[in-house]
């Protein structure tokens, strides 16, 4: 029997596949196991945690034991629920899809998703471990990348002292997510702020670049603890990351305000050059892990969209095979030795690694390395 040699074959993958396969092992090398869950939960928890979901919309459906299950919108939703770590911490990642509404089309659409989790008791190399793979995640999939981080704490520092209600709020936030200075202007006017608050929420829109080159502008503009913590805790991260990563490809931008009712702390997104979406999405989540009920666990972590990446990454499989094989058009196969010879060619190329494909002519578009002639 033969012993097929699949050492090489990894060649002939898409760059999709690629990135795949070379993420899984990045996270595997950190100790993160793969997380496999079913493809939907109960109806209920998305209800009661609809607050935490881009879209309210999900397709649901009735188990034949008269449950209304729903197909997964999310998936750190489901990790979380599914977790029950004890006192240890738990690192995992997935490969998994998720069903939600499509912002283009406002129809269904799976979505891939790859990405990792975090669960216990966070401390800094925690934070640094996260905000490593996140950029070595994006280096993976293109060298020209970069990584905006946020914080929380600042934003919502600056925020304490305003006279803003619930709607005054959202909308300030809003406007610093859109850096729309004009309408921050009329939304802290009608609220009452004075000419220095409007002067902080205007310097905080202003502010950004290389993380090194903007922390001693955020520290300018500090006002209170929540802001200094918050900034402390982002020189942290940047004095931890400058030995292993390039630090350049990381911005501070505080308009970079995920979804709040999520996440809490340290914020970050990332993009790739010639992509017009974002490529990856994470953060630090323990405000979610609170209020589903796990007030004893921390959480960080980000996810990668390939939907976003997709027309990026989508090169077809070339035409390629290590070795062609040609027969005659005259070949009778029905005749034993002329079926044999072709297919102990093929068996042979194949047992020493190498990729084949059998035709009676040449190929128009198919690119080989050997030619094994047959006719």
């Amino acid at each position: 029997m033969s012993t097929y040699n699949t050492s090489n074959n990894f060649a002939k993958l898409d760059r999709a596949e690629e990135c795949v396969l070379a993420l899984r092992a990045l996270y595997e090398s950190f100790g993160y196991k793969k997380y496999r869950m079913n493809k939907f939960e109960e109806y209920s928890f998305y209800i009661a945690n609809r607050k935490f979901l881009q879209n309210e919309q999900f397709i649901s459906f009735t188990d034949m034991d008269g449950r209304l299950l729903a197909l997964k919108p999310d998936i750190t939703l489901s990790i979380v629920k599914n977790s029950d770590i004890g006192g240890a911490n738990s690192r995992v990642y997935y490969d998994e899809s998720v069903y939600r509404v499509s912002k283009k089309t406002g129809t269904y659409k799976e979505s891939g998703q790859l990405g990792l989790e975090f669960l216990g008791r966070i401390d800094a190399y925690n934070i640094y471990e996260a905000l490593y793979l996140a950029n070595k995640s994006l280096e993976t999939i293109d060298a020209d990348y970069c990584l905006d981080v946020s914080h929380i704490g600042f934003v919502f520092g600056a925020l304490g002292g305003l006279p803003l209600n619930f709607n005054d709020k959202n909308r300030v936030l809003d406007c610093l997510k859109a850096k729309n200075i004009p309408e921050l202007a009329g939304v802290l006017d009608s609220a009452g702020a004075t000419g220095e608050q409007k002067n902080l929420l205007a310097g905080i829109i202003g502010l950004g670049g290389k993380i090194g080159n903007a922390i001693p502008k955020a520290k300018a503009l500090i006002q209170n603890k929540m802001m200094g913590d918050a900034v402390a805790e982002l020189e942290t991260v940047h004095e931890m990351l400058r030995p292993s990563v390039d630090t350049d490809k990381i911005r501070l931008d505080f308009s970079v305000l995920n979804d709040t009712e999520y996440y809490n702390g340290l914020l970050f997104n990332g993009y790739i050059k010639g992509v017009s979406e974002i490529a990856l999405v994470g953060g630090r989540y323990d405000e979610l892990l609170s209020k589903i009920g796990k007030a004893d666990l921390q959480g960080i972590g980000f996810a990668i969209n390939f939907d976003s990446l997709e027309r990026f990454l989508n090169k077809p499989c070339p035409g390629y095979a290590d070795t062609l094989i040609l027969y005659s058009e005259k070949s009778d196969f029905n005749a034993a030795d002329a079926f044999a010879a072709v297919r102990d060619a093929a068996m042979k190329e194949i047992s020493e690694g190498r990729s084949v494909v059998c035709e009676k002519s040449l190929p128009k578009e198919l690119d080989y390395g050997k030619l094994v002639d047959l006719r």
